[in-house]
């Protein structure tokens, strides 16, 4: 009997999605600290660093056209 549901993603992915929030949300306090710690800027400062951390994120279908 397979006990692995297909509507949940695999362990890895998990994993990769709590590493990239937990990398998200540390940038977005960051930000927030260099700011002086200003309250209201929370959705602006999580956007940036998401732009910033998934910009590090090389996708898969760019690195292959690379290594041609």
């Amino acid at each position: 009997m397979n006990n692995q549901n297909p509507n949940f993603p695999e362990e890895t992915e998990l994993s990769d999605t709590a590493l990239l929030r937990r990398l998200i949300a540390r940038r977005a306090y960051q930000l927030y600290e260099a700011r002086g710690c200003l309250d209201g800027f929370d959705l602006q400062d999580w956007l940036q660093a998401q732009r910033e951390i998934l910009g590090q994120v090389e996708p898969p279908e760019q690195a292959a056209a690379v290594g041609r």
